[in-house]
């Protein structure tokens, strides 16, 4: 069973929140935005800044509140270091938007396997 905090959260964390509109960071966060989304929306983007007069966080760890949900547009070890971080503020589900993991074989499936091992380390 998903928990409720995969289709109705409270909160969620953009990790990878982009200014550029071509990018899919942009583009996760500006569907939250625009679409009325009713909880908080984080972004994290190492800069800092705005983004559609919404604070860009520089880390995870700099986000104020609690969040339920991750939501991962960064390489895969920028998602495995995210995923115990966002746990630690209450992070409950996670949705992962990145290439490089089993479907490019190799290290890959190692990188899959440690993602595996960290959301399950995280509940």
């Amino acid at each position: 069973m998903l928990p409720g905090e995969l289709f109705h959260p409270g909160s969620v964390a953009v990790v990878g929140a982009s200014r550029n509109r071509e990018k899919v960071g942009f583009g996760v966060f500006s569907n939250l935005v625009h679409a009325g989304f009713p909880g908080a929306v984080y972004g994290v983007n190492p800069a800092g800044g705005e983004l559609l007069g919404h604070p860009l966080f520089p880390s995870i760890d700099a986000i104020p509140g609690p969040v339920d949900l991750g939501v991962f547009v960064v390489p895969p070890k920028a998602v495995l270091e995210g995923i115990p971080r966002l746990a630690a503020k209450g992070m409950r589900a996670g949705i992962v938007i990145s290439a490089g993991f089993k479907e490019i074989g190799g290290t890959g499936v190692d990188l899959e396997r440690s993602l595996r091992e960290a959301a399950t380390s995280a509940r």
